[in-house]
């Protein structure tokens, strides 16, 4: 199960599609196409590409998950995942 990450800082657990319908329902729910990076060993982070760019609001939560792998000073806009290897067919 994913954990859905919004910029309000809420959480919720979200069922993704299995095979190539994933890649349709996570670009449907972030907005647009969406950046994967590793967090840990089979662990990922799934968000907006553009959520800067389309001034998406900063995702505190998400961004304090990733730190440890975003450039100095980068950060999470919009509406993030954190998945399995599993869940993204991986």
């Amino acid at each position: 199960m994913a954990v859905m990450i919004r910029p309000d800082g809420s959480f919720s657990e979200v069922v993704l599609s299995s095979g190539p319908a994933v890649d349709k329902q996570v670009h449907d729910v972030v907005g647009g196409w969406f950046e994967v990076i590793g967090l840990s060993d089979g662990v990922y982070m799934v968000y907006d590409e553009s959520g800067k760019r389309k001034h998406s609001p900063r995702n505190e939560q998400a961004t304090s998950f990733a730190r440890h792998v975003l450039p100095s000073g980068d950060y999470i806009a919009g509406v993030a995942f954190v998945v399995s290897r599993c869940e993204l067919g991986v």
